[in-house]
């Protein structure tokens, strides 16, 4: 069934988890317990069942969400992964001492500081090792940091919200 605002604006958050509205062609409208409303298009790439988020409802309309998804299906048509572009465009620009920093402030400064510095010195010498050896490694190298950072940042985002459930 193609979703309306009012549809919308009358479905009740749920207790708890979320639900999902579909409109169909895989655009889908995610509402949290929290009254959270996201519009995301579920598609298939590659042989895997993903979804990538388009927008925040009102923000983004009914309307303004369909165009959204026939712009990530022809992505889609031309082989590009909407997902894949999304977390390319996020990291685009970010040097090798950017991605290094970010990680040793979300996990080795954590350390205890004779932990810490071993930690560094052991993998600044596997990492020049194998820029020396492999000079395409530092593409390498550089996602794995930014899967490390992601998963780091997103463990943190979960222990705060955590930490506020407990609190409220």
């Amino acid at each position: 069934m193609r979703l309306t605002q009012q549809i919308i604006r009358d479905t009740l958050s749920p207790d708890n988890g979320r639900i999902t509205l579909t409109d169909g062609r895989g655009l889908q409208l995610r509402i949290t317990s929290s009254g959270k409303r996201t519009w995301s298009l579920q598609y298939r790439f590659n042989g895997r069942m993903l979804k990538t988020t388009i927008g925040e409802w009102p923000a983004v309309s009914v309307s303004d969400a369909r165009k959204l998804a026939d712009a990530e299906r022809l992505k889609l048509a031309q082989g590009v992964d909407p997902q894949t572009e999304k977390k390319n465009a996020k990291t685009k620009g970010l040097s090798f001492q950017a991605a290094w920093e970010m990680f040793d402030a979300l996990y080795i400064a954590e350390k205890k500081p004779k932990t810490a510095k071993e930690y560094r010195r052991s993998k600044i010498n596997e990492f020049t090792q194998e820029i020396i050896i492999n000079p395409d490694a530092q593409k390498e190298l550089m996602s794995d940091f930014e899967k490390n950072c992601n998963i780091l940042r997103r463990e943190q985002e979960i222990i705060q919200e955590k930490t506020k459930e407990h609190n409220t």
